[in-house]
C-alpha cells in the first residue's frame, strides 16, 4: 500500500490502522518494512537523498517527496545486478544487438515516468537518459562478443538510433493509452536521439560514437538535466549511500 497526501493527520490515521491490521481478514503489515517521510528516525530510514532532494522508494520507483515527480530506483541494479539473468546469443550478434537494445528499453517506457502532468521537463529528461544508460550497460555485455568493435561503429550507431526511436514511439503510444487527456511527450525526436547517443557514449568510452548533427547547448535545460541524470545514475548503481 502507499498513501500520498498533504494531510499529516490523515497519514497518521492510515498508518495506525495499517499497523493494527484486520485479523478477521488476515490483513497485516510488516512494521520493519514500513516507511514514511515523517515521524521518528526509525520510520524515515530508507529514504534516498540525491542532489538536495529526498526520494521515497516504492515498488522499484522513487517518488520525490517535495514535487511528487517519479523516477526509477536504480539502486537495485547496483554492482553487477544490471547483468543478472542476462543471456547472450553468441551467434549472429549483430542481428540481435538492435533487438536486445529494444528489449532492455521496453519495460521502462512507463507513462508515469514521462507524463508531463506529473514530471517536469528535467525529470522526464533524467528518466529518459537513465533508461538509456541502463540499456547501454546491458548492451555492452552483449557487444563483448564482437571482436573488432570499431569496424561495426556505423551499424552500432544505427542500432542506437533505432532503439531510441522505438522507445520514444512506445512512450508516446503508452501515454495516449493510459492518460485520460493524452499527455504529449516533451522530448522531440532530435533531442531523444542526442540523449540516446550521449548516454551510450558514457558507457562505451573507448568508442568514438559521433554526436547527432543536432546540437544541444551546454547551457540548455536539457543538457543540464542529462548531466544530472548521469551523475545520479552512477551514484545509485555504485552504492546505496544516502539510504
Amino acid at each position: 500500500f502507499i498513501l500520498i497526501t498533504t494531510d499529516e493527520n490523515q497519514a497518521n490515521t492510515f498508518l495506525e490502522r495499517m499497523k493494527q491490521g484486520n485479523p478477521a481478514l488476515g490483513v497485516s503489515i510488516n512494521k520493519a518494512k514500513s516507511l514514511t517521510n515523517f515521524g521518528t528516525k526509525d520510520e524515515i530510514q530508507g529514504l534516498i537523498c540525491m542532489s538536495g532532494r529526498t526520494f521515497f522508494p516504492w515498488c522499484g520507483l522513487l517518488i520525490d517527496t517535495t514535487t511528487g515527480e517519479v523516477r526509477i530506483d536504480y539502486t537495485r541494479f547496483a554492482g553487477s545486478k544490471a547483468l543478472d539473468a542476462l543471456t547472450v546469443d553468441r551467434c549472429q550478434v549483430g542481428k540481435n544487438v538492435e533487438i536486445r537494445m529494444k528489449t532492455f528499453l521496453r519495460p521502462r517506457c512507463e507513462p508515469i515516468l514521462f507524463d508531463s502532468d506529473i514530471n517536469s521537463l528535467e525529470a522526464v529528461v533524467i528518466n529518459f537518459t537513465q533508461m538509456m544508460l541502463l540499456a547501454a550497460g546491458k548492451s555492452q555485455e552483449v557487444m563483448r562478443s564482437v571482436i573488432v568493435m570499431e569496424q561495426n561503429l556505423a551499424f552500432f550507431c544505427r542500432a542506437i538510433d533505432s532503439a531510441v526511436s522505438f522507445a520514444r514511439s512506445l512512450i508516446i503510444h503508452r501515454l495516449q493509452q493510459h492518460t485520460e487527456i493524452a499527455s504529449s511527450f516533451c522530448i522531440c525526436e532530435q533531442d531523444a536521439l542526442w540523449l540516446g547517443r550521449h548516454a551510450f557514449r558514457q558507457v562505451f568510452k573507448n568508442l568514438m560514437i559521433p554526436s547527432e548533427s543536432h546540437v544541444i547547448a551546454k547551457t540548455s535545460r536539457l543538457y543540464r538535466a542529462a548531466q544530472v541524470a548521469i551523475t545520479q545514475f552512477k551514484t545509485l548503481t555504485t552504492s546505496t549511500s544516502g539510504r
